[in-house]
């Protein structure tokens, strides 16, 4: 087993097109973004959208916002510190202005975010149940701000691991967007992206890779062949096309898109790197896990000098890298590398963390590999105790941000 964590450049979930700018705007999420959804299969994956929809463009209004993305990406305590400040923000805005003011629902809407976005996936779909509740009651069922809510309530249901639930309700959102603001909106698109996205994850990839399909040409049509969105769907086609047993197909699809990604967003944005490193997952998934190993040892140093040693991404790359090292025939050296990331991974996420989960699962694996049965099982004895029934091969869901 490796851990499978995709990588995601910038997507969000809902856009809120059409509201207006306000004392909060600051605070809205502004780019792409979202969460990483982990698999803990083979390989960590990086999540080219983190959500699967929306990247920031200059030409939106003010109010037209994606998900917060910081540039670097922000580490796990900036989050929490976001987190806070959005919270006292809320709670002083239901104070003088009235829990109904629609600058308190966006503040609420935010906090909320980043509950999920702080490891909480299912307090922060809670909160915005609450919130969609009083935003039907305060601006009604087709106000963008709703149907941006709803889009919200849906990923972190899916981020809770109701994957098959955030679907039902993307459904039921795009049916009511494509009557409210059209098929060719914007945000109609990048609803059908994420509905797409929880099909797949739902246990359907290849369904949602035809649906992903017939939704691309529309995308570009709308939005031109260059526009960061565009080169998500993309990106997000590859990945289903790799989930629904392509892995071919998927790193030929990665590979031209990375090559768009690098003339348009530079070498060096979070995104291009997503590209490269999912590049390198399904190199090694398609059979060559020595070229995913060069193409990691290239990818490694300029993870570590944009995003840090410490970024969430880059621990996933140097877990991938060590895995990838032991199927290309080194098992002693994908476990001293397993053994130096573990450390990291304890202290930078945390002991329960999936990520660092499958790191310990995959230095037993290695070290039985790699001659050491007695180290291997004293390793996964401990492994098994900690994780309780903990199944590499089921999908769970994880926070730190996007690789």
């Amino acid at each position: 087993m490796e851990a499978f964590l995709c990588v995601s450049g910038a997507p969000s979930r809902s856009r809120r097109s059409g509201a207006r700018p306000c004392a909060s705007s600051a605070l809205e999420p502004d780019g792409g973004g979202g969460r990483v959804g982990t698999r803990l299969h083979s390989s960590l994956e990086a999540d080219d959208g983190l959500r699967w929809s929306r990247q920031p463009d200059s030409s939106r209004s003010a109010g037209c916002r994606g998900r917060w993305r910081p540039w670097p990406p922000a580490r796990p305590a900036g989050n929490a510190r976001t987190n806070g400040c959005v919270r006292h923000l809320a709670e002083s805005a239901g104070t003088h202005l009235g829990q109904d003011h629609p600058d308190t629902l966006r503040f609420r809407f935010n906090l909320a975010r980043w509950r999920g976005e702080a490891g909480n996936p299912a307090d922060a779909a809670a909160a915005m149940e609450e919130l969609l509740e009083d935003s039907l009651r305060v601006l009604g069922p087709d106000h963008s701000r709703t149907l941006a809510a709803r889009d919200e309530l849906a990923h972190w249901r899916g981020e809770a691991d109701d994957p098959a639930g955030a679907a039902t309700a993307m459904e039921e959102l795009l049916s009511d967007a494509v009557r409210v603001l059209g098929p060719d909106h914007p945000d109609t698109l990048m609803y059908r992206i994420n509905l797409a996205r929880w099909r797949g994850e739902a246990g359907d990839p290849a369904g949602a890779a035809t649906a992903m399909e017939e939704l691309l040409p529309d995308v570009m049509r709308v939005l031109g062949p260059d526009h960061p969105d565009t080169l998500l769907a993309r990106a997000n086609l590859a990945r289903l096309w790799g989930w629904a047993g392509d892995p071919a197909s998927a790193a030929i699809a990665q590979e031209g898109m990375l090559a768009d990604r690098r003339r348009v967003l530079g070498p060096d944005h979070p995104d291009t790197l997503a590209a490269r490193a999912n590049l390198c997952l399904w190199r090694a998934k398609a059979g060559d896990p020595a070229g995913a190993v060069t193409a990691m040892e290239e990818l490694l140093p300029d993870a570590m000098r944009v995003l840090g040693p410490d970024h969430p991404r880059t621990l996933t790359f140097r877990i991938n890298l060590a895995s990838w090292r032991g199927q290309a025939g080194d098992p002693a050296g994908a476990v001293t590398a397993l053994e130096e990331v573990l450390p990291d991974a304890m202290r930078v996420l945390e002991p329960s963390h999936p990520s660092t989960r499958v790191t310990r699962y995959e230095l037993a694996r290695w070290r039985g590999e790699a001659g050491d049965p007695t180290g291997a099982a004293a390793a996964m004895e401990d492994f098994l105790t900690d994780s309780g029934c903990w199944d590499p091969t089921i999908r769970t869901r994880s926070r730190p941000g996007p690789i």
